[in-house]
């Protein structure tokens, strides 16, 4: 069974104090193989906020290894935004990228790769992100690469961590709570 080991939240700022309003998120499943699962949410349930959600269906991208946060904002200019010119760009490689619920990226050839790249990093207008990365991820290894996008965003990575081994029978704790309390 593969695990999560990264969230991303997807949705606005708020113009007069820090959080997010989220639309979206992705999910980075691990196991044999890395899956980013886009999933459309209304987080209100109600009628109060009713967030332009253009994708509405559960859409699971398989990324390459090496360029996880590339295709993950190509999954967000695609599938969330509907930025034309990566729609353009994507569909030009990938013909039925918009259309179809499951895509393999991990394949794409160095130059398919960089004209998808070069498509996303000229959006301007991409929505804030807020980054959840668990220890062990392989998003680690390249979430640098989220610096060469256009966006509000918070990356937040273990500080504290308490899990308990079945074949230790013990706890290992890593970090310390009153210091993340006191920051």
């Amino acid at each position: 069974m593969a695990t999560f080991t990264a969230h991303v939240l997807i949705g606005r700022t708020h113009p007069n104090h820090d959080g997010i309003l989220p639309t979206h998120t992705i999910l980075l499943s691990e196991n044999s193989r890395a899956a980013l699962v886009l999933v459309p949410f209304d987080v209100w349930g109600d009628d109060e906020f009713q967030p332009d959600l253009p994708t509405s269906r559960r859409i699971v991208w398989i990324p390459h290894p090496d360029y996880i946060v590339d295709d993950l904002m190509l999954q967000v200019g695609v599938h969330v935004l509907r930025e034309s010119e990566a729609i353009a760009q994507a569909k030009t490689i990938v013909d039925d990228i918009v259309t179809a619920d499951n895509v393999d990226l991990s394949d794409l050839t160095a130059d398919d790769r960089k004209m998808l790249s070069a498509a996303c990093h000229t959006v301007k207008d991409f929505p804030k992100l807020v980054v959840t990365v668990l220890t062990g991820s392989t998003l680690l290894r390249s979430v640098a690469r989220f610096e060469n996008y256009s966006m509000d965003i918070e990356v937040c990575t273990v500080a504290y961590q308490r899990l308990y081994s079945p074949w230790t029978k013990q706890f290992r704790i890593v970090g310390d709570l009153t210091g993340i309390q006191n920051i």
